[in-house]
């Protein structure tokens, strides 16, 4: 159960960008919507958070010659240990009689029909050191992060200067389906924002935005409602990007089972650039997060220790392209994202956002658990109907 402020949480929240998420089986359940919903704010000195590998050892290695010699070296086989007249090698074996071998001291060896059969020295681990360096990106897609704009913000989000403008709100109304292996789900979800005051957050100045969010889901024959009271900070960067700083939230579930409560501080670390509003149609980028975050959990009146974690999420960003959407017998002209974690394959979420609004009028979250989706019943921005 995670209660964070992630990228997506100010998605929404400040009107820049959002990308829907949700689980059904959560306590509370809306939580991992309500935390994929808003939007990414960041800092540009933090665009690289991993560039080249710590260590460089046998494992390395073979991926990369698997990397560069495919049919060669197909993926798929396990590193193991080996004694040959008196040396210890680490060694992956492939179809065909080949394979690779490393020695305790860096010398590389392989052998198979590309030998002709004889064990046949490579050099040294050194000597390769730099190349696996320079194709880390390619080998672990996972451990290179970028949060750089890749050019000016694009059509599909609020600037800065409107989002973060004193006064600027909105008021959504979602419903909310799930399927999956807990049943069906059904619900609706209510969401307010209100821009209120420059404030200091975690040592800086900051813009404060408010957001209530009131969730109530049937499962099972069981509803329940969940209560979010949120106040989130951000500042305005250059080209009219956002730059988030963190947030804090007290929720608050109310079910068969009792009244459970979470007040949370997420603070970032570094803070970062919402840069996914920059992509072009096609582009992605991903990144990490990283941030502390402390809750005081309570659970049917009794308490639990206050916890303060580092915690870290990794995020992959695409903007696959402008389409025309029916929502709730509404058309609608939106920005369709795709957002998921490239540590986690299989889960995804798609987001339609509205275009220069940045406001999701339907996600669609896939997970193990199953399938949720939220459209957008009813909203209004600044007073206006979306």
């Amino acid at each position: 159960m995670r209660f964070l402020f992630p990228s997506s949480l100010l998605t929404l929240v400040l009107g820049l960008s959002a990308c829907g998420g949700g689980n059904s089986t959560d306590i509370p359940v809306a939580s991992a919507f309500v935390t994929r919903m808003h939007a990414a704010q960041a800092r540009s000195e933090a665009s690289t958070a991993s560039r080249s590998l710590s260590s460089i050892g046998a494992k390395e290695l073979f991926d990369w010659a698997e990397y560069k010699y495919p049919n060669l070296f197909p993926k798929g086989s396990q590193n193991f240990s080996l004694i040959h007249e008196g040396v210890a090698y680490t060694v992956r074996a492939y179809p065909g009689g080949t394979y690779l071998g490393l020695t305790e001291d860096g010398r590389v060896y392989g052998l198979g029909a590309f030998t002709n059969g004889a064990l046949q020295g490579f050099g040294r681990l050194s000597d390769y050191t730099a190349q696996i360096q320079a194709d880390n990106c390619t080998l672990y897609p996972g451990s290179c992060y970028s949060n750089d704009p890749l050019g000016p913000l694009n059509e599909c989000f609020r600037p800065a200067s409107q989002a973060l403008a004193l006064g600027s709100h909105y008021s959504l109304v979602y419903s909310h389906a799930g399927t999956g292996k807990d049943g069906e789900a059904t619900g609706e979800m209510k969401v307010e924002s209100l821009v209120e005051q420059n404030a200091t957050f975690a040592g800086q100045s900051a813009v404060q935005t408010a957001m209530n969010t009131e969730f109530t889901i049937t499962q099972g024959g069981q509803t329940s409602t969940t209560r979010y009271r949120s106040k989130h900070y951000a500042q305005a960067a250059a080209n009219e990007l956002m730059l988030l700083l963190g947030g804090e939230t007290a929720i608050e579930s109310r079910s068969a089972q009792g009244l459970y409560t979470v007040n949370a501080r997420q603070v970032y670390q570094p803070a970062y650039l919402n840069s996914e509003a920059t992509l072009s149609v096609g582009q992605s980028l991903t990144r990490r997060l990283v941030s502390e975050l402390t809750t005081t959990t309570v659970i049917s009146g009794m308490p639990l220790p206050t916890t303060t974690d580092t915690e870290t999420e990794n995020e992959t960003h695409v903007y696959e392209g402008r389409e025309m959407v029916t929502v709730q017998g509404r058309r609608y002209d939106t920005c369709r994202y795709r957002q998921s974690d490239p540590t986690s394959p299989g889960e995804s979420t798609l987001s339609w956002l509205l275009v220069g609004k940045g406001i999701p009028v339907r996600t669609v979250s896939t997970d193990a658990d199953g399938t949720v989706t939220q459209e957008l019943k009813s909203g209004t921005l600044n007073g206006q109907a979306l």
